[in-house]
């Protein structure tokens, strides 16, 4: 058995997809199915059942997943301890976050006084942030809600309220709250789907049983511009960052019925040692959460 045949079953398990895996692994499709053909024979059982390219771990697989998991898991933990023994520095930090609201500005002002680090930042929903944090594939989560588990540690950076905000000119800037069911009348803009915070408005809404007139959906970055450019309402936590370029030109307006807020946390793994620069960071985005929104 071999390390790299646990790594292909691992990717394979993960998107439950031959042709997703391979293309996350940049190899071709048949180099996988034959590393995993090679890794049931060895085995003498097989670990996935199949339906075209979909494959689903079955019993066996789901047993040989833990033990290959943790394998790999200790692997790359005894390469980080060899490489503290032998006095070298790991100077590289792996990010995952539920959403990019405010890290890329966070990791870009961290790294104006910690040249020397090297960041990787991914956005992913919460199943697969808490999945890669549990495998080790990231150093820190950043996340709403925040991951649990028994093994994970969980640092609130704040609690945001859900809020209508709009631009100064519009009519509901004048009005001191808004019912969520009012906003069924409104020109709602709202992050696209694949945004977690999307899903939790949209179970909200489904929840109170209010339709949404979604009349754009968009990244943040174009969100923010349409919310310029129109008078359209868009619901999203606030407070809106204090170095938000323009933030005087909108109103935030509280919900109520319901009002609804979300805990934002920073996490990691309770029996992993993170290096210096993860744990630098990990205090610099708590601090740094309190600076840009007031708290």
């Amino acid at each position: 058995m071999e390390l790299l045949q646990l790594r292909y079953f691992l990717m394979a398990a993960k998107y439950e997809h031959i042709t997703r895996a391979a293309k996350e692994l940049h190899i071709s499709q048949s180099t996988l199915s034959i590393t995993i053909n090679r890794l049931e024979a060895e085995l003498g059982i097989s670990l996935f059942s199949h339906s075209g390219r979909n494959v689903r771990l079955n019993d066996a697989g789901r047993l040989v997943y833990r033990y290959a998991q943790g394998i790999l898991n200790q692997i790359a933990d005894m390469d980080r301890d060899l490489k503290r023994l032998k006095g070298e520095q790991d100077s590289s930090i792996s990010i995952a976050a539920s959403s990019t609201r405010f890290v890329p500005t966070a990791v870009l002002e961290f790294l104006e006084s910690n040249e020397h680090v090297k960041v990787k930042l991914h956005r992913d929903d919460i199943a697969t942030l808490r999945a890669k944090l549990l495998a080790h594939e990231v150093d820190l989560v950043i996340s709403c809600p925040p991951v649990k588990g028994d093994n994970i540690e969980t640092k609130v950076m704040g609690v945001e309220e859900l809020k209508a905000v709009v631009s100064v000119n519009h009519p509901l800037a004048r009005q001191s709250s808004v019912r969520l069911a009012d906003l069924a009348k409104e020109d709602l803009l709202a992050l696209s789907t694949e945004y977690s915070y999307r899903n939790m408005l949209d179970e909200l809404f489904e929840r109170e049983g209010v339709v949404p007139n979604y009349v754009f959906e968009g990244g943040q970055g174009t969100l923010i511009d349409m919310m310029r450019l129109r008078r359209g309402v868009s619901l999203i936590p606030t407070p809106l960052p204090l170095n938000m370029p323009g933030r005087e030109d909108f109103v935030e307006v509280p919900i109520v019925e319901p009002t609804t807020y979300r805990t934002v946390a920073v996490s990691w793994m309770k029996d992993r040692e993170l290096n210096e620069p993860s744990k630098k960071f990990a205090q610099f985005i708590i601090d740094y959460h309190h600076r840009m929104f007031g708290e």
